[in-house]
């Protein structure tokens, strides 16, 4: 509902946030059916997944000239089909997509797997989306809650609570992504998760040293190492007596008390 609702009003982008496993796939799948696809001119969906072609900012871009192409009945390639002139072929074909007053709607299933550039173009696909924010073109994207560091652009986010209904595949898919970054990152999974309570990073620090008193824990890599992880952890502010100060400290914790079962390997 909220996604339609956001929808509402042509050329906005609807940003779908979610932690991994909780289903933000059914927001991808909500735009190819017939009440709202009936409402477009085109509907397309760009599966980004990385070293495929939904990773290639060019490819996507082309995709979007060619899309805007077949509905103003312009001819193939006739609105540029250069590497290099990407961004301004891109602005150009908005520009006469606004004047033909047709309609398109794009899905991006998993944004911040764009983030990096496909082997090695000069745009990614994540410069593509943030290029339709000033585009006539409406734009429902999913991401994993904290995988993007950067500003992202939208008129509308959506967020995805976790449930008890989360796919365990996928969950263990990210934890084997994110904890092999380091043992570093590994060792804060564990800790994070197994905890009874929520921690800040000084108490995730103590228990990493308790945990193996023989390595030197630095507060800077344990602070880095939890930004890395936010698409498994939640994160807010709460005031906290820290060595005798009070602070509006970050907290953190798992997002679902099934992070732990992934890590473990269970069922």
């Amino acid at each position: 509902e909220q996604i339609t609702t956001g929808l509402q009003k042509y050329g906005d982008l609807v940003l779908v946030e979610s932690h991994p496993g909780c289903s933000k796939v059914a927001a991808i799948k909500l735009l190819l059916q017939d009440e709202i696809g009936a409402h477009y001119d085109a509907v397309k969906v760009i599966d980004v997944v990385p070293g495929q072609l939904g990773q290639s900012g060019f490819t996507v871009a082309q995709m979007i000239i060619r899309t805007i192409e077949q509905v103003c009945d312009r001819p193939s390639g006739s609105l540029g089909q250069s590497l290099n002139q990407t961004l301004a072929d891109l602005e150009n074909a908005f520009a006469i997509l606004e004047q033909s007053g047709k309609r398109i709607l794009l899905g991006f299933e998993n944004l911040h797997l764009g983030e990096k550039a496909y082997r090695q173009e000069p745009i990614t696909v994540l410069e593509v989306y943030r290029c339709l924010s000033k585009a006539p073109i409406s734009v429902v994207a999913t991401t994993h809650c904290g995988a993007i560091r950067s500003p992202l652009f939208y008129d509308h986010r959506v967020t995805i609570e976790p449930t008890e209904q989360i796919d365990m595949k996928q969950l263990r898919e990210e934890v084997a992504l994110l904890g092999s970054l380091s043992s570093l990152h590994e060792r804060i999974l564990k800790v994070v998760s197994t905890c009874n309570q929520p921690v800040h990073l000084f108490e995730v620090c103590q228990l990493l040293e308790k945990e193996d008193d023989q390595t030197v824990i630095f507060e800077p890599k344990v602070e880095r190492g939890l930004w890395d992880l936010r698409p498994l952890l939640k994160m807010y502010r709460e005031k906290r007596i820290i060595e005798g100060i009070e602070e509006n400290a970050r907290i953190w914790k798992a997002f679902s008390p099934m992070l732990s079962q992934a890590l473990s390997g269970d069922v």
